[in-house]
């Protein structure tokens, strides 16, 4: 079970590995540029995400303020219609809510008993005769109560007359321009990033050629010295530590070639020398064999005029 496990994870395992290991042959002009497109990118991202995470909590809190401001001047307005339970200023709240539907998502209107007065979604009073218990809720709290949805900002409060509650509001403000504001943001954000994005892939470009240019140099010149070509300097005009290096590397094969060199003329004169010594030691050994040849012909002609010699004194003897 265990190996069947650790079989399965392989190819999982492939999927990651098998990318890194072609980005490894890459060359390194591509794997800089690589790198530094997606550094940039990374910063570029994380500040437009951190800018329009920064501008939708100035948003909400600027709507907050707005909602807070509108709930405390309606509470002003609508604190005596409540107390006398005014239908006539009742109507002309709902008249005027409506006039204004882009901006409150929904409206309600309590009494001090929490039955619901008013629906801005319908037209007129409702009068209901039944306690609403959201309604009842909020004659009971004290000050401004906010809750979040997705489309819209919920505030609800009670009303008041000399600390006696009289009502309550609810109100849902419409987040349509907030979400405005934040897609002009996130927009911005990626129209930013796609800019920097490309400059980026530009200027890491380049600067990647800056560095693997020269470094190409290099090894162009190594190659041509471990090859014996010692008449083609490396050309590297960076004024950095890779000129530096390239003069160095030049440094290095002339003083190699002058090596070379020297080593080539000693080798010559030697060879002329070992040919003036056979050439000397050839002539010796000739005249040696010459003086070995005349020794034994004049001991072979000592030898025979002995010879000659000796014949008469044995006929003598006889």
């Amino acid at each position: 079970m265990v190996r069947t496990k650790f079989l399965r994870s392989r190819p999982s395992r492939d999927v990651i590995v098998q990318p890194l290991r072609q980005f490894k042959r890459r060359s390194l002009s591509l794997k800089l540029t690589i790198l530094i497109t997606s550094l940039v990118m990374t910063i570029v991202g994380a500040t437009t995400l951190l800018s329009i995470q920064r501008e939708q909590r100035n948003f909400r809190t600027e709507l907050k303020q707005q909602a807070a401001l509108l709930s405390d001047s309606l509470a002003i307005t609508l604190r005596d219609p409540l107390y006398r339970l005014d239908a006539s200023l009742l109507r002309d709240f709902v008249a005027t809510l409506g006039q204004y539907d882009q901006v409150f998502s929904a409206a309600y209107l309590y009494d001090s008993q929490g039955r619901l007065l008013v629906d801005a979604n319908q037209a007129g009073p409702i009068y209901a005769i039944e306690s609403d218990p959201l309604g009842q809720r909020l004659i009971n709290s004290s000050g401004p109560q906010f809750e979040w949805r997705e489309d819209e900002l919920v505030i609800s409060r009670a009303i008041a007359i000399g600390g006696q509650p009289v009502g309550a509001i609810r109100l849902g403000l419409s987040t349509e321009p907030l979400q405005q504001k934040v897609a002009a943001v996130r927009n911005w954000g990626i129209g930013v990033a796609a800019i920097s994005t490309i400059l980026s892939a530009l200027l890491a470009r380049w600067i990647s050629r800056s560095i693997t240019q020269p470094v190409q140099e290099l090894v162009r010149g190594t190659q041509q010295l471990s090859q014996g070509n010692f008449e083609q300097p490396i050309q590297i005009q960076t004024g950095d530590e890779l000129s530096v290096l390239a003069d160095a590397f030049n440094t290095m094969g002339r003083q190699l070639q002058q090596t070379l060199s020297l080593l080539a003329q000693q080798n010559e004169d030697l060879e002329i020398r070992v040919e003036q010594r056979t050439e000397t030691l050839s002539q010796t050994l000739k005249d040696l064999q010459d003086a070995q040849a005349q020794l034994i012909q004049s001991e072979k002609m000592s030898g025979l005029g002995q010879m000659w010699l000796a014949l008469p004194m044995r006929s003598i003897t006889r």
